[in-house]
């Protein structure tokens, strides 16, 4: 009886212990893999922009460190904007963090300082059993010669946003009035934009982002130009910005222009008029729904998703990103093996990071996971996914999304012609570039 019962008891404790070390997304903790550095070791990050995406980053990095006590993560939430110039310094002269996250489109430019990813760190064999954890394709831009230089934490594409009581309030129906084109949404600005009686804006129908930053600018600007079949730049990087598809991206931010200057979207919050009920419609991935209703619990349960609007009205208009995880190449061996050893851990619990801010990690454990199947819009979101536009691959992205920026800026604030901010535009990025 006695042996019965210490058997029952270990059984119980097995299970238990299991479970402690199933990760969310069904993927079990490891011990350090084989190889994994001895002695003291400390790993400085640059995180994710947005604060809830840190705070998960936080969460694992504790969790992934009781597994490692030989090794001590400084990490730091770095905004987008003043990550790019600190890298851009401290890379090219062989310093920065061991660790960074990147946009998507700087990853052309920051390569040259990173180390691809190491199999043996991830407890795997090869390189390609790294690519067989993720969702096809997803490694693309992250990829050079076959090998990984980045892993996504986040890959979202951008949908339509509704505020349901808001829109319907407004004697509209869902979904029967969603529109589905930009020139829907610029008639539907009238209906839903409101002043108070001192002639305050109180709501507008829908917001484009002017002051969270320039990559808000030059994704929308980039794929609608590419939706139609256009681009930005030729296979030689040589700049597009003039084509008639350029004009036609430039007048959707031109004819949907309502008070821009009223906001309080700001770079670590961008959905803040969106929270409030400033903009009745607005646009981003999961995440952003995720992170509005943090702002707003109010908004749970009365956010309508739908497909982002295209000129055509057809999928398509919405472009497809990533904010992916790096390491430094000047790190030292130790430090680079635990670098990857914490990237693996961090993007293996994507389900963590999806439940708490939306974000999607393009792993296919993710996806198998219950509670991301049964999360409203999700098929929405991974629609958008299949046929948004990829941004695109070149050194000088700082460059065309500050002049993208500028360019849209002169039209919507300062009148210009769309014609003339155009040409301005693209003679900016070519004097930017050095040509």
């Amino acid at each position: 009886m006695r042996r019965s019962r210490l058997v029952l008891v270990a059984t119980l404790l097995a299970v238990v212990l299991s479970a402690l070390l199933l990760g969310s997304g069904g993927r079990a903790a490891r011990s350090a893999p084989p190889g994994f550095p001895t002695g003291s070791i400390t790993l400085t990050m640059f995180g994710s922009d947005e604060a809830p995406g840190f705070h998960v980053e936080e969460r694992l990095i504790a969790e992934w460190q009781q597994l490692h006590p030989n090794v001590t993560v400084q990490a730091q939430q770095t905004p987008l904007g003043p990550g790019f110039q600190k890298l851009s310094t401290q890379l090219p002269s062989g310093g920065g963090p061991t660790l960074f996250a990147v946009f998507e489109p700087w990853i052309e430019g920051f390569v040259p300082y990173m180390v691809p990813a190491i199999p043996a760190a991830f407890g795997l064999a090869s390189m390609r059993q790294i690519y067989d954890l993720y969702l096809p394709h997803s490694l693309d831009a992250q990829s050079r010669g076959g090998a990984i230089y980045c892993l996504p934490n986040s890959a979202p594409a951008w949908s339509l946003l509704v505020n349901k009581p808001l829109f319907t309030a407004a004697s509209l129906r869902i979904p029967e009035d969603i529109p589905r084109t930009w020139a829907q949404v610029a008639a539907l600005q009238k209906k839903l934009t409101k002043y108070d009686a001192n002639g305050q804006l109180v709501r507008r129908g829908f917001g484009i982002r002017y002051t969270a930053g320039p990559q808000w600018y030059a994704m929308l600007f980039v794929a609608t130009v590419e939706s139609q079949g256009a681009r930005v730049l030729d296979r030689d990087g040589t700049p597009l910005l003039t084509s008639p598809a350029a004009a036609n991206a430039m007048r959707v931010f031109q004819e949907n222009a309502v008070a821009p200057t009223i906001t309080k979207d700001v770079q670590t919050s961008p959905y803040q008029d969106f929270a409030d009920g400033l903009d009745v419609m607005s646009y981003g991935g999961a995440n952003a729904v995720s992170f509005a209703i943090r702002l707003n619990p109010d908004l749970k349960g009365n956010v309508y998703v739908s497909q982002l609007p295209s000129l055509s009205g057809k999928p398509g208009g919405s472009p497809k990103y990533s904010f992916d995880y790096c390491v430094n190449k000047n790190a030292s061996a130790a430090e680079q093996f635990a670098a990857w050893s914490l990237i693996d851990y961090i993007t293996s619990h994507g389900v963590v990071r999806f439940m708490n801010t939306g974000s999607i990690t393009p792993r296919k454990n993710v996806f198998e996971a219950p509670e991301v199947k049964s999360t409203p819009f999700i098929e929405v979101f991974k629609n958008e996914l299949i046929y948004a536009q990829r941004l695109p691959q070149t050194r000088h992205w700082g460059q065309l999304q500050a002049a993208i920026q500028n360019g849209v800026q002169k039209v919507v604030f300062k009148n210009v012609p769309v014609p003339q901010a155009l040409q301005e535009m693209q003679q900016e990025y070519l004097q930017a570039i050095g040509k």
